[in-house]
């Protein structure tokens, strides 16, 4: 079966659970899997995250859509059906749990449920370990930082629970932010983040807020992998675990 993922979350959990092969086509954003710069890009250039045409033209057996894709391209799913094209949509990722789902449904849908079952345990046996860590240790107060403007994310989100799994208390969802907005400057002030998370290549605002935040003041803003922390997939882990020892060093060591 041939398949083409229009997110780079999509991808990489082909690749997490061997189905790397199947895939045919990828979007610009997962050329950081190995190998995947050998498939076809089927995203348009400047923002354009799906060329329809191109697509079409690979003739995959399936394409694999993630929420955040289809939020952003609703017109083109059905495009893509109506070009005669199998097209499955997948809910939003709002929990670790929904990632191990989303995982399993998908080694069921490309024939790798062996590799999906495999990629799972490991999740767990390592989410098994930080969870181990943690419980009971005090939690500090974390904010992520996603984008410019304190964009970041509330309760509902897979990363408030990767904070959580980790040992942190997530400041946005404290302050009440649902899903990913920003969070104000007041409310930074307010909460004192302990500790701030951001994705590498992203820049905290420079405001008095955050410079004079305790976090910042310490030295306690951990740089995790831009990649991972921002997919809802199975390396997730891997921001889970540098958190946690961070957070937690003498416990998770």
């Amino acid at each position: 079966a041939s398949v083409v993922t229009l997110n780079p979350s999509a991808a990489q959990t082909m690749w997490e659970i061997g189905a790397r092969d199947s895939v045919v086509g990828v979007t610009k954003f997962a050329t950081y899997l190995e190998g995947a710069d050998e498939r076809t890009n089927v995203s348009g250039a400047g923002r354009t995250t799906v060329v329809v045409e191109t697509v079409v033209g690979l003739q995959p057996d399936l394409v694999l859509v993630p929420n955040a894709t289809h939020n952003l391209i609703p017109g083109k799913v059905q495009q893509l059906r109506d070009a005669g094209l199998t097209v499955y949509v997948f809910d939003e990722a709002g929990s670790l749990e929904d990632i191990a789902a989303k995982t399993q449904l998908t080694g069921r849908l490309v024939g790798a449920c062996d590799g999906a079952a495999a990629a799972n345990a490991e999740m767990e046996s390592e989410l098994a370990t930080v969870r181990e860590a943690v419980a009971g240790q005090e939690r500090p107060d974390v904010l992520v930082v996603l984008g410019p403007y304190g964009y970041t994310a509330g309760s509902g989100t897979f990363i408030d629970t990767a904070v959580t799994t980790a040992g942190g208390v997530n400041v946005a969802a404290d302050e009440g932010i649902q899903g990913y907005k920003p969070i104000s400057n007041e409310g930074v002030v307010d909460r004192d983040p302990d500790w701030i998370v951001k994705p590498a290549g992203v820049s905290l605002p420079d405001s008095p807020a955050y410079n004079n935040s305790t976090a910042v003041q310490e030295g306690r803003v951990l740089t995790v992998d831009n990649n991972f922390v921002s997919q809802p997939a199975p390396q997730i882990v891997g921001p889970i675990v540098t958190m946690a020892k961070a957070f937690h060093p003498e416990a998770y060591a």
